[in-house]
């Protein structure tokens, strides 16, 4: 049976909670959401709420409610004009009565969901149903299954806030017959039952398997979690076995997840453990850790920028640690050395607080990482990039220290004890000391809440290039068209440098990727011009549709190309001026530094376009 979690950011929860206040009546809203999909796992993450104002109703009482069909059609032509999935929602009578579906809703719901079903080629349907109190919150939900022709029930909804993190489960979710082993009793007896529940109902993530990962691999199953999720593509050797829990010389390549999957099922039995021996940079490692509800990064590589962006795509809490020594070789006795540093630190990157590892540019150096092989060789000739491979010292105390340290933070989140609005927790361990800092929210496009923020699948993986060339033949057809000097110079031409071409019998115009000698303000018209563009060729092609008498999807072959297009110019762009924005900053501090920001970019494949066009327009 298909998996559904429903993900909303704290502020998203709190307007619906308006939107549904009790007023003696029975009261509705609709909400569309993003989503992102793994097998038979489903998330979807609301972001608009839409409440129906009186004159939309036929008829609202304290028992009874329905919307008119005129608003239904209104909000479903904006999920398929946004390409957004639709939960409904309402608020059932009674002070006291806890959120469950009547037998009239069962009746109802499951044959509008069809109807919706038979209308949208591919929508995700979910409905939601809340007690009358709303200060103490119950709930249940369900989720259309056009496979089986049913609904079946959300597994749970969570609610990520900056500072807070609520978890409701339905009374028809399988979790509900979750129970507690007596392995959990010393720990129900220091922080309670509620907290240990919370862990028992959450799926986490773990991003590398090695010094850092592996303690906290072996935490989670000593708190029995649902489920975890882990990636490391590497295998045991001799130099792990200082610092590794539970490996031994019989374990020496073995591939590390294989190892922990094994291991930590000796530990907690029923635990479900999703394992890959892969990079987190595979598609498939991404769509599955997509599904999860707390990630821990435990890598030392530019990797932990693309957890960065797929974590707040998916709105899910990301802790990234990392652990060091610093210190300096005695010049008379090469033997000694004099410890400067041993010690670490934990980031935390919380969904809605609009501050992550991008845009306070903590890890901006790893940016570098992320150019063509092409452009990094020309940096590694320029000695702006070291190629050479630095063998870190690593230590078991260490690392269980900063392991723990960081294990403690996401405790403190959930469980909301302590500080609030904690970005950075840093050790130093030869002084004794633990700083906690806090940042002013920077935001940028991927943790600003209209961005990429909760987008989904929507949002393409971010991975080292390949190759500084594109990957999409219109794109390269554009960008060739863009440079061609023998270009007809009567043709249509704007004093931009933009140019109306013809490519592949569209009609388009060639906006510049990104202005002479990177002026940040051009590339910020050259955004605005390419996302009205895409909104006048989004809006003629649906009058085109109308047209069509036939119901189909939407786009055709050709307006897809075209909406393809612009979409991943635009894409290029914002990602553009992020890296040109972090760059500066980090050329600030190498003032040595004469990278030139035109060689930074992104690659689009075939597989990083996430979201298919699912959705075609209502049949008449």
């Amino acid at each position: 049976m298909k998996k559904v979690k429903v993900v909303f950011l704290e502020d998203t929860f709190e307007e619906l909670k308006k939107g549904l206040e009790w007023d003696g009546k029975e009261r509705a809203a609709h909400i569309l959401c993003h989503s992102s999909s793994y097998k038979d796992s489903i998330k979807l993450m609301p972001y608009k709420i839409i409440v129906p104002d009186e004159e939309d109703y036929v008829s609202r009482s304290a028992g009874h409610y329905e919307v008119g069909k005129p608003f239904i059609n209104k909000v479903m032509n904006e999920a398929i004009s946004t390409q957004s999935d639709f939960i409904q929602s309402h608020i059932h009578p009674g002070p006291g009565v806890p959120g469950h579906f009547s037998p009239v809703d069962e009746g109802d719901e499951i044959a509008l969901m069809r109807h919706f079903a038979s209308k949208i080629e591919g929508i995700y349907h979910g409905s939601l149903v809340f007690g009358n109190s709303l200060d103490n919150v119950t709930l249940d939900g369900w989720f259309y299954d056009r496979d089986s022709d049913d609904y079946i029930p959300i597994e749970k909804v969570l609610v990520v806030g900056k500072n807070s993190f609520q978890i409701y489960i339905p009374p028809r979710s399988p979790l509900n017959d979750i129970s507690f082993a007596a392995s959990q009793d010393r720990t129900i007896k220091a922080f309670g039952s509620n907290a240990v529940r919370m862990l028992r109902y959450l799926d986490f993530g773990v991003v590398g398997a090695s010094a850092l990962g592996g303690p906290i691999l072996e935490f989670l199953a000593r708190d029995n979690v649902n489920s975890i999720t882990v990636c490391d593509f590497d295998e045991i050797d001799e130099t792990n076995l200082n610092r590794l829990p539970g490996t031994t010389p019989k374990d020496i390549g073995k591939p590390k997840v294989e190892f922990y999957s094994d291991y930590l099922n000796k530990i907690s039995l029923d635990l479900d453990i999703i394992g890959f021996d892969k990079s987190f940079y595979d598609v498939d490692v991404q769509e599955a850790f997509s599904q999860t509800d707390i990630i821990f990064g435990c890598v030392d590589s530019e990797a932990r920028l693309s957890i960065n962006r797929i974590a707040l795509a998916n709105l899910i809490p990301y802790f990234d640690m990392g652990a060091g020594i610093i210190f300096e070789e005695d010049e008379a006795d090469k033997t000694r050395k004099e410890i400067e540093m041993i010690g670490g630190q934990v980031y935390q990157i919380i969904p809605g607080r609009e501050i992550c590892l991008h845009c306070t540019g903590v890890f901006s150096d790893l940016l570098l990482h992320f150019l063509s092989p092409e452009d990094r060789e020309v940096q590694i000739g320029l000695g702006y990039i070291n190629d050479e491979e630095i063998i870190n010292p690593l230590v078991h105390f260490l690392d269980y220290t900063i392991a723990g340290l960081g294990y403690q933070q996401m405790l403190k989140y959930l469980w909301k004890i302590g500080n609030e609005n904690i970005f950075k927790v840093g050790f130093n361990g030869v002084i004794n000391n633990l700083r906690e800092s806090s940042c002013m929210e920077a935001g940028c496009i991927n943790c600003r809440n209209g961005e990429r923020l909760g987008q989904g699948d929507k949002i393409a993986p971010y991975v080292p290039l390949e190759s500084h060339k594109f990957s999409f033949e219109l794109l390269k057809q554009m960008e060739d068209l863009k440079d061609d000097e023998d270009l007809d110079p009567d043709s249509d031409s704007d004093s931009d440098g933009s140019k109306t071409v013809d490519i592949a019998g569209i009609p388009m115009e060639i906006v510049p990727l990104v202005a002479e000698e990177n002026d940040l303000e051009q590339i910020d018209e050259n955004i605005a011009k390419l996302k009205a563009q895409a909104r006048a060729v989004f809006n003629r092609n649906r009058e085109h549709d109308k047209l069509d008498s036939k119901p189909k999807l939407r786009p055709d072959s050709q307006q897809k190309l075209e909406q393809e297009a612009l979409r991943n110019r635009l894409r290029y762009l914002e990602d553009y001026k992020l890296r040109f924005d972090l760059l500066r900053k980090y050329t600030e501090y190498q003032t040595n530094m004469k990278v030139k920001p035109t060689v930074l970019g992104v690659q689009y494949s075939d597989m990083n376009i996430r979201k298919k066009d699912r959705f075609k327009d209502l049949k008449k």
